[in-house]
């Protein structure tokens, strides 16, 4: 007696991770998912790997990743309402700055040092300018604290760091040449 049987794919489930811990780094990234409920043969693990969509390049949160296929034809993913989807985030990638320019010279006008993304730190190709804010108007012959506000690009942020991204500088009397006249005395 021959019997006709056909052995279906085992339905399994995934797991979701780095759904919030993805940095970014200007390349496509998505979450990993990995397949739960795989069987053991001859004492090995079999090996299935996830097909996932939605990968992002930029920094932002809401994304939608989607696990599409699996590489192993033993299994199938199991039935969910809504498919195998997650909500994850790409973090801005952290930066430090240098300060340069914090001896200034008198002008007449507010001035504040110049602050700049740290060499290396932002990927290939990207630009990040620094908003400096002094902690009041700086214009007269003095010494300020100015502090590093913002990026101008949201897919860095500035790093943390205790005290914050403050340096003192100074604005310097601005040297003046004298000009004598009518040296000649009667």
């Amino acid at each position: 007696v021959a019997f006709d049987y056909t052995i279906a794919p085992k339905p399994v489930t995934i797991t979701w991770t780095n759904t919030e811990t993805l940095v970014y780094n200007k390349t496509a990234q998505a979450p990993t998912a990995t397949v739960n409920g795989l069987c053991t043969r001859n004492g090995v693990m079999d090996t299935c790997n996830v097909t996932v969509t939605g990968a992002q390049t930029a920094a932002g949160t809401g994304y939608q990743a989607e696990a599409t296929a699996l590489s192993n034809p033993n299994y199938v993913l199991a039935t969910q309402e809504g498919g195998w989807v997650t909500t994850f985030k790409i973090n801005p990638k952290p930066v430090n700055i240098v300060w340069s320019n914090t001896t200034l010279t008198y002008n007449g006008q507010a001035q504040t040092p110049t602050a700049t993304v740290a060499t290396g730190e932002l990927c290939a190709g990207d630009a990040c300018a620094v908003t400096v804010t002094a902690n009041v108007e700086s214009i007269d012959v003095d010494t300020y604290t100015a502090t590093a506000t913002a990026l101008s690009n949201t897919n860095y942020v500035l790093a943390t760091k205790e005290g914050g991204w403050t340096t003192t500088f100074k604005i310097d009397p601005k040297p003046v040449n004298i000009t004598w006249s009518n040296t000649t005395l009667t």
